[in-house]
């Protein structure tokens, strides 16, 4: 064989081996993304009976108390005794650390009307690519939404991506100079209100956990000491103005109110004095609602 034909052999033999290998390549390729897809779709069934055992354990401490458990709940502590097993809390999506870490974070416990009629978010499980979530309804209901985009360390981002809802979410700090034009007020679903002057003859005594309509504030410290999350983005606070947090129409809002001084404390000051309005916090989440500064 002359040395030119022992060319073209080893040429060909050199087109062979990386047809063959451009070919194993695509096959590994199409088995990985198999096994891929099949290894996701049996997370999220896990995820959707988890979810179903979840809201089951929920309809039963309803039934028990006349209640959801109440927002900031760890769903993983107050549901075990209707559920037995903790895992059941744990998200087959994402790495946690601990079981019940993503249903907690995302919790919005619907009121009593909003139990009885339509279909609303109460909490999911999501994967942390940013992709997959696994969402929990009012009447048993799961669902996957498809084509998200969230940050899934950030559960306002989460819930907004899920709900397609403007959400507000965020910790305050109440300014201890609070007055007439930029109280701390709450106005409670039926009208009734809950002012500064309230919470502060109260001695510390007095909090507040459930739905609201709109909550007017002035925060202390400016800038980044205080903030509200707009659909996970950060919104900077200033104690030169006072803010209103409303849920719209078909909004739903949640806040926690309570006082940083220790019971023991407390017990120590005067009967007739009060606690300083600055020691004062509330936890506030809203799916569906606006945030103005007061003119």
């Amino acid at each position: 064989m002359n040395p030119s034909s022992q060319g073209h052999r080893r040429a060909f033999v050199l087109v062979e081996i990386l047809a063959v290998t451009a070919v194993l390549a695509i096959l590994m390729g199409l088995g990985y993304s198999v096994y891929r897809g099949s290894r996701l779709a049996a997370r999220v069934a896990l995820a959707q009976n988890n979810l179903k055992q979840i809201g089951t354990a929920l309809d039963l401490y309803f039934h028990k108390y006349g209640c959801y458990p109440p927002y900031g709940s760890y769903l993983s502590d107050v549901l075990l005794p209707f559920v037995g097993d903790t895992e059941v809390f744990g998200n087959p999506l994402m790495p946690e650390e601990f079981p019940g870490q993503t249903v907690n974070s995302l919790y919005f416990p619907p009121t009593l009307d909003e139990a009885d009629g339509g279909k609303y978010y109460i909490t999911a499980f999501v994967s942390d690519d940013g992709q997959t979530a696994v969402v929990l309804n009012t009447g048993l209901s799961i669902e996957k939404p498809d084509g998200l985009s969230f940050n899934p360390t950030n559960a306002g981002d989460i819930i907004h991506a899920i709900t397609g809802e403007t959400v507000i979410s965020g910790i305050v700090n109440v300014d201890p100079r609070n007055n007439p034009d930029s109280e701390l007020t709450l106005c409670l679903p039926g009208g009734r209100i809950i002012t500064r002057t309230t919470l502060h003859s109260s001695r510390g005594e007095l909090g507040f956990n459930g739905a609201v309509e709109w909550v007017r504030f002035g925060p202390k410290g400016t800038g980044q000491q205080n903030g509200i999350e707009v659909n996970g983005a950060f919104m900077p606070l200033y104690n030169s103005t006072s803010y209103t947090i409303s849920a719209l129409a078909k909004g739903r809002m949640r806040i926690r109110v309570w006082n940083e001084v220790p019971v023991m404390e407390r017990t120590k000051r005067k009967v007739n004095s009060s606690v300083d309005m600055g020691e004062w916090y509330f936890d506030v989440l809203t799916i569906g609602g606006q945030i103005g500064s007061n003119k």
